[in-house]
């Protein structure tokens, strides 16, 4: 299935993103990580759809995987997600890991949208517990990273 999904990606056809993306429903783990690889690669609108749709996956660990890889390519389009899943206060739907993946998203993203969300975050008044303050200084530590490097957006200086 893995082998399918490659080739499949590497057609470059639009019509292959609704077959690959039916593949983060798959109950292999490598078959999901597979897919979200190919729709992270692709220069489509739809894949990108598809990919913020992973970051809903029941799984945790495919989630946190459709981060790093939406993080990996810089998907300035997912920004609005990943914002809602950092600020998701339903434990059960975003773990601790998972958040600190997203933080580390938005700082490879970069763009002024990703840095509200750090901001949001790191500027966040009442905290409880060591998590929620290792996650408000993590956000903080990414803005001071972005500011630090003055991260390029999407698509400048990558060439």
């Amino acid at each position: 299935m893995i082998a399918i999904i490659s080739t499949l990606a590497n057609l470059g056809d639009r019509r292959a993103i609704p077959i690959i993306a039916m593949a983060l429903g798959h109950l292999d783990e490598q078959v999901r990580f597979a897919a979200i690889t190919a729709l992270a690669n692709s220069p489509e609108r739809e894949a990108a759809n598809a990919l913020i749709k992973a970051l809903g996956h029941a799984e945790p660990e495919t989630q946190r995987f459709a981060v790093r890889e939406i993080g990996r390519v810089r998907a300035a389009p997912a920004v609005h997600q990943l914002t809602r899943a950092l600020e998701d206060l339903n434990v059960l739907q975003r773990t601790y890991e998972t958040k600190k993946e997203v933080i580390r998203a938005l700082e490879r993203i970069g763009t002024p949208e990703a840095q509200r969300a750090l901001k949001r975050t790191a500027d966040r008044g009442l905290v409880w517990g060591r998590k929620s303050k290792e996650l408000k200084t993590l956000a903080k530590r990414a803005l001071d990273d972005i500011d630090a490097a003055g991260v390029a957006a999407p698509g400048e200086g990558d060439g």
